[in-house]
């Protein structure tokens, strides 16, 4: 099936507005993780707030680009870089869901793991450290913070 450039170029809002529906899911998903108190934030406070920003903005960006006609060339489109901008979108939903089930810890290390194969074009081995330290270092920040994680069902 052949897309033409003009159909394409009048569906930009509609990645923008899926990735607010997205969003939304993962700020009423974090707002049941619960957002804690004044001086107290819950496990979900901080996800919340991020989702609803992304919600927010993403929102935005559908409604300013609705009836836009293209600006750059799409000849990119299904380009090694397209790909890799659509597997990191699919990296980030994935985390979102896998976040309850697994824990702050494993979700995490698998999303930066994947991130950094998939965006950075790094070795195995260089992910799994990468990713080991960041999660540790976020995992740590949030400690600071006194942060409650989720903890996964394995850990329950």
């Amino acid at each position: 099936m052949e897309t033409s450039s003009a159909g394409v170029s009048r569906m930009r809002w509609v990645p923008p507005a899926l990735l607010a529906l997205i969003a939304a899911a993962a700020a009423v998903e974090a707002a049941r993780l619960g957002l804690g108190e004044a001086g107290r934030p819950g496990p979900g406070f901080f996800p919340f707030w991020l989702a609803g920003t992304l919600a927010v903005a993403a929102a935005a960006l559908s409604w300013r680009s609705r009836g836009e006609q293209a600006a750059v060339s799409l000849d990119g489109v299904g380009s090694s870089h397209s790909r890799q901008a659509l597997w990191a979108f699919l990296g980030l939903a994935a985390y979102c869901a896998a976040l309850v089930p697994l824990g702050f810890l494993l979700a995490t290390f698998f999303f930066f793991s994947a991130e950094t194969i998939i965006i950075e074009m790094k070795s195995w081995r260089t992910a799994m450290q990468t990713s080991a330290i960041a999660t540790l270092a976020a995992f740590g920040l949030f400690q600071l913070l006194n942060v409650q994680l989720p903890s996964g069902y394995w850990m329950r």
